[in-house]
């Protein structure tokens, strides 16, 4: 599935997308979740997410909160970076939200900024994705701060999952 944040294009793929969806907070027990998302720069407004990581051990996670334990999303960015000769790169983070169509928080806006403007990336963009219970959240954040947002519902993603 591509979708499209202004000029700049980002297909997710199923396999990616679906371990995202498997945490999706539908029932009150169910804490914040998240990771990183790993893929490719195809050129300078198309991107593709192949692979994302998993929540650990080592994260912290609450109702409300998820807290990324950096050094095992990174071990794991590493491995991929290299395997890939350099090809996939870090494009930005994922997490959870208790809500139907979530709404980042102040948190998370500041967050995902942060991220860009104070890390060594391979990428003078990258993306935030807040998964709902019925659709999505999803940024594009460049150094200059969130540059385009849109919320989708699951039903009018254009291509199918499988």
């Amino acid at each position: 599935m591509t979708i499209c944040l202004g000029n700049t294009n980002l297909k997710i793929f199923p396999k990616s997308f679906h371990k995202m969806q498997a945490y999706i907070q539908d029932n009150d027990s169910k804490e914040e979740a998240g990771g990183i998302m790993l893929g490719y720069c195809m050129d300078e407004n198309n991107f593709s997410i192949i692979e994302v990581t998993m929540p650990d051990k080592e994260d912290k996670q609450s109702r409300y909160g998820f807290w990324r334990a950096s050094v095992l999303h990174q071990r794991f960015l590493n491995r991929l970076f290299k395997k890939s000769k350099g090809k996939s790169i870090y494009l930005g983070e994922w997490h959870t939200h208790p809500e139907d169509i979530p709404t980042p928080s102040c948190l998370d806006r500041k967050s995902i900024v942060d991220q860009i403007r104070k890390s060594k990336l391979n990428s003078d963009r990258i993306f935030s994705l807040i998964m709902g219970r019925k659709g999505l959240h999803l940024s594009l954040v460049k150094k200059e701060g969130v540059v385009f947002e849109r919320q989708i519902k699951f039903e009018e993603l254009s291509s199918p999952l499988d």
